[in-house]
């Protein structure tokens, strides 16, 4: 249930030409809600759990907010690393030196490759922030004076080739590329700061694990290249149709 209002038509504007697509995302999340959120919500007013709906309901959350949280963490935990997958797949079994290099190499070699990988294909597009404060910052020589209010966007493609960051040649794949200390590996990939991804290490370790076993199936191929499509939701793409063979 959760999977198919994460890959739903969010194009939700309450217009006439959008209508079918709005109700059905709102019967899609009335589902979630009532049949998956809404009786562990029940279970943990009576049992509290070491979980999340147990904290946010110990800190007054609303149903609502709790729901909300809910399809935010299965963004964040569900689609984001499934979309990682299969970009990381696809580009080592394009490149069979790259596959064969993360197939010899040890945890480290593995994950400097994949946060490479991610800091040239970040998963999610755009981070939105809003500025709590106002925010004085400074542009090549210049202060910009960003309002308190303001929406951030944060555009993730163009910080992670930041060549002042990254260093020279920044769209070119290199997982030895040295970093400044403090730079994340994928550099804005997962985020940073208090709102850094606190899923970072348990994505890289599934993706590491699952790409492990399934790039050294031997004769693995690709039998049809993917769909690559848009996900509004994360801001980023996606990958469908993608179809591998032994």
């Amino acid at each position: 249930r959760l999977d198919r209002i994460l890959h739903a038509d969010l194009d939700i504007a309450i217009t006439l030409p959008r209508l079918p697509a709005y109700l059905r995302v709102q019967w899609l999340v009335f589902q979630f809600y009532r049949k998956d959120v809404k009786p562990a919500i029940a279970e943990r007013r009576i049992r509290p759990q070491e979980d999340v709906i147990s904290h946010l309901l110990a800190q007054g959350a609303s149903e609502q907010s709790i729901l909300v949280e809910c399809i935010t963490y299965g963004a964040a935990g569900m689609v984001t690393t499934q979309e990682f997958i299969c970009v990381a797949a696809w580009h080592m079994l394009r490149e069979p030196a790259l596959r064969d290099r993360f197939l010899a190499g040890d945890r480290d070699a593995r994950y400097a490759i994949l946060y490479e990988i991610l800091r040239l294909e970040p998963v999610v597009g755009h981070l939105f922030r809003r500025a709590v404060s106002d925010l004085i910052i400074e542009s090549e020589g210049a202060q910009v004076l960003i309002p308190a209010g303001s929406l951030i966007d944060l555009h993730l493609h163009e910080i992670n080739a930041d060549a002042r960051v990254v260093g020279a040649e920044p769209f070119t794949f290199n997982d030895a590329r040295p970093l400044e200390k403090g730079v994340n590996r994928a550099v804005m990939g997962f985020g940073s700061g208090p709102h850094r991804c606190v899923g970072e290490y348990l994505a890289m370790a599934e993706t590491e694990v699952f790409l492990g076993q399934i790039l050294a199936l031997p004769g693995l191929h690709i039998l049809k290249e993917p769909h690559l499509g848009r996900n509004e939701t994360i801001q980023g793409y996606e990958l469908r149709n993608f179809i591998v063979g032994l």
